[in-house]
């Protein structure tokens, strides 16, 4: 099967083998997931309503059996090219949880439905009602449990031409979920009907009247929205291009950005809301993510993105890594807000009252709440409190981690920096002096306090704070890690590979969770450590630099979803995997890139 990215002036093609992915979102939250032959539950068309995910369409199946011949992603649309010459366009509506099919023949597509909460994988009590109102078909779903009204949405659809009502419930099987051992692998879906006609809008609503207002008013205007989707994808190109000189690079890299931007949602005054972790299953908003992507993000958007936090954080007197506050610890949830802030304040866009609140959070937090973090002179976390969030057997990272010491060292620096106190100047000489006698022993950086264990976690420590080793330093620990978690593909391990606990096959162990932190290669990570190779010495680690770019760009373009950033592969092969669409991995590989670029004086 032939696959092609086309964005601004560039153009790129190859021969896949696997059955592809496509992925479309839309500010509002709304995603709509394809692949030919489904194979998991979260393909589909999902929208957000009130910051709940709903599935709505399973899938959209043509009544004729015809081959994909080509794949195009036009990043705003794809295009699916059949034998014999029959085209598909697919595109969102951005203002709406709507989507867009098209075609260039008239053809008979049938319509399953799914309708639930995203992980609501229950069979029970779904019923769907298909009627024709107004020139369109509007299917009625209500999920009832125990007799009580559970969800309920309305799906209208215009531009039919002719339609069967069929109210037939089939069974799919799910391999990928089996693969990852997700259960369920198989689920029935509602097949409501077959239309027929050349263009179909497809609208979610919780109100019948907004569906069937919104269906029509998107199928009148589809060539205008799909005029300016496409004015969009080009004046983007034409903002981020970078004369990089390989094409699969510079496509992959717009590709990174635009999978990004996309990921930002929008409330429905237009101001953000938040950053998508990843997609499909990671559609919320964590902190620690958006903090590891802002870089990347318009200062407009990161800064309105931050304040939300900082209004959190005012508002409920705590920092929360997650959608709205919980009960669940982060280690380095407050490092990596006032990293972020650092950011801002640096771009200028930190400022005033803002500049003034963030400020006096810093110096409550250092003098009020770090203090009973320390012990024998290092900040100390809980088990399964970093961002390596599983365990196996006992191993949940507790105590005294790498990062976690960098971010409080780049705190203590912020705040001197803020405040013009040297008190937080000596207290962050106090913190090194005692993590370079504890973790640094001349030749190995450890990934712990009494365990040398090698990570790839002192990349992250370097990023935050690269004054921790002196850059000879930095060589040697960093030659030290590569030697006990490099693989011959192109990627790091999340352990070395010598550890008793490492598992080279992601979820192919005996506890599925394994391999997660203890041997997948992090796409994020891969990219941090091709950007802190490229700044410590570029030359001396250019092999190791260029193979952790190129299986990213190889991901991008070519494996997984097709434009965007996988979450993790396997370590004993290339084999992306997890969340196929992640923001720090899109955003982290940008950051690489732009390293590379800016020491060939590029940008």
């Amino acid at each position: 099967m032939q696959c092609i990215h086309r964005i601004g002036t560039h153009a790129i093609q190859n021969e896949i083998e696997e059955n592809p992915q496509m992925l479309l979102t839309n500010t509002k939250g709304s995603f709509f997931y394809w692949q030919e032959n489904r194979s998991s539950r979260y393909h589909g068309f999902f929208v957000r309503e009130n910051g709940v995910m709903l599935k709505t369409i399973a899938g959209l199946r043509l009544g004729v059996r015809l081959p994909v011949k080509r794949v195009t992603n036009k990043f705003s649309s794809f295009e699916i090219e059949r034998q014999g010459g029959l085209r598909e366009l697919f595109f969102l509506d951005p203002t709406s949880n709507s989507l867009v099919w098209q075609s260039n023949e008239v053809i008979t597509l049938s319509v399953l439905l799914d309708g639930k909460e995203m992980f609501d994988n229950s069979d029970m009590g779904r019923f769907y009602e298909v009627t024709a109102e107004e020139g369109c078909v509007v299917v009625e779903f209500v999920k009832r449990e125990d007799g009580s009204l559970g969800r309920r949405f309305f799906l209208a659809i215009a531009g039919v031409g002719g339609s069967r009502t069929k109210k037939e419930w089939v069974q799919e099987k799910y391999e990928w979920d089996a693969t990852r051992n997700d259960p369920p692998f198989d689920r029935y879906v509602f097949w409501a009907s077959d239309l027929q006609g050349k263009k179909f809008v497809f609208s979610v609503a919780q109100e019948k009247g907004a569906a069937i207002e919104t269906a029509k008013r998107v199928y009148e205007d589809a060539e205008k929205i799909k005029k300016s989707l496409d004015a969009e994808v080009e004046w983007f190109a034409q903002k981020y291009d970078r004369p990089i000189g390989d094409e699969e690079i510079c496509t992959a890299y717009l590709a990174a950005k635009y999978s990004l931007r996309h990921m930002e949602v929008k409330d429905e005054w237009k101001n953000s809301e938040g950053l998508y972790a990843g997609i499909p299953w990671f559609t919320q908003f964590w902190l620690r993510d958006f903090t590891i992507a802002s870089r990347q993000l318009s200062p407009r958007v990161a800064h309105a993105i931050y304040m939300r936090y900082l209004d959190q954080w005012i508002m409920y007197g705590s920092l929360h890594g997650q959608d709205a506050p919980g009960t669940l610890a982060y280690a380095d949830t407050e490092g990596l807000f006032f990293r972020c802030a650092e950011q801002l304040n640096r771009m200028g866009v930190l400022q005033g009252e803002d500049a003034r609140k963030t400020k006096e959070l810093l110096i409550s937090f250092l003098n009020n709440t770090l203090p009973a973090r320390m012990h024998n002179g290092l900040v100390q976390n809980g088990s399964k409190e970093t961002w390596m969030d599983t365990e196996y057997q006992g191993s949940g990272r507790a105590g005294a981690r790498i990062e976690i010491q960098a971010l409080t060292l780049a705190m203590f620096r912020l705040a001197g920096t803020l405040t013009n106190d040297k008190a937080y100047l000596l207290r962050e000489a106090e913190l090194l002096r005692a993590v370079r006698e504890v973790f640094w022993d001349g030749d190995a950086l450890a990934d712990g306090a009494g365990d040398s264990t090698q990570r790839p976690n002192i990349f992250l420590a370097y990023q935050f704070y690269p004054d921790l080793l002196l850059n000879h330093e930095w060589e040697k620990a960093f030659a030290r890690a590569l030697d006990e978690l490099w693989l011959s593909w192109g990627g790091v391990a999340s352990i070395a590979k010598s550890h008793p606990f490492f598992c080279g096959v992601d979820r192919g162990c005996k506890e599925k969770n394994q391999s997660y932190h203890h041997g997948d290669a992090w796409f994020f990570i891969n990219n941090y450590v091709a950007l802190s190779l490229c700044k410590v010495n570029e030359e001396k680690f250019r092999p190791f630099i260029d193979a952790l770019l190129a299986t990213s760009t190889n991901d991008i373009v070519w494996r997984g979803i097709l434009g965007h950033h996988s979450e993790i592969s396997s370590a004993d092969e290339f084999a992306p995997s997890g969340c196929l669409a992640q923001s720090w991995s899109a955003a982290s590989y940008c950051d690489a890139l732009d390293q590379v670029l800016q020491s060939k004086n590029i940008i």
